[in-house]
C-alpha cells in the first residue's frame, strides 16, 4: 500500500502555488508577510511530516502561531527588563539560538519601537511625579502660610 497523503514538503509546495494569486493580490508589506508565514511553516518540516495532516495549511498556521508566540514573549521579556523587572524564561531557547534558524527581520525595528515606547511611559511618569510633588510642596508651603498668619507670626516686612 502507498502514501494516502503526500509528502508535507510537497503539499507546501502546493499551497504556495495555490496561494500564488492571493499572494499577488496582498500590497508588498503583506506579501512579505505572507512569505514568512510560509517561511515559518518550511522551518517546521519534521513536525509537519510527523502530523500528517491531509491539510497542509495547519502545520503552517500553527507553525506561524508559534513563531509569533515566540517573538510575544520575546517581546514581553524585553518590556520587563527595561522596566526593571526582569521575568525568568519559560520557554526554550531563544529563537535566534536555533540552528537553521534566523531571528524575523522585523524583530530589531519592534524592539527599537518598543524601547521608545517605554522611554516615553517614563517620561511622563516622571513628569506626573514631579508635578504631583510640586503641587504638594506648594499646598504645604500654602498651609504654612495661613497658620503663620493666622497665629500671628507672619512677618510682612
Amino acid at each position: 500500500m502507498g502514501r494516502t497523503i503526500p509528502a508535507y514538503s510537497i503539499q507546501l509546495e502546493i499551497l504556495e502555488k495555490r496561494l500564488g494569486s492571493f499572494r499577488r493580490g496582498l500590497r508588498k508589506e503583506d506579501q512579505d508577510i505572507l512569505d514568512d508565514i510560509l517561511r515559518w511553516g518550511k522551518s517546521q518540516v519534521q513536525s509537519g511530516a510527523l502530523a500528517s495532516c491531509p491539510n497542509p495549511s495547519d502545520p503552517v498556521f500553527f507553525s506561524a502561531l508559534i513563531e509569533l508566540k515566540r517573538d510575544l514573549n520575546l517581546q514581553g521579556r524585553l518590556l520587563e527588563e527595561l522596566r526593571g523587572h526582569p521575568k525568568p524564561e519559560k520557554s526554550a531557547a531563544p529563537h535566534t539560538d536555533q540552528p537553521g534558524l534566523q531571528t524575523p527581520p522585523h524583530a530589531d525595528l519592534l524592539k527599537d519601537q518598543l524601547k521608545e515606547e517605554i522611554k516615553d511611559e517614563l517620561r511622563e511618569e516622571m513628569r506626573q511625579e514631579l508635578e504631583e510633588e510640586f503641587k504638594t510642596a506648594l499646598q504645604r508651603e500654602v498651609r504654612k502660610a495661613i497658620q503663620e498668619a493666622a497665629s500671628g507670626d507672619y512677618d510682612f516686612f
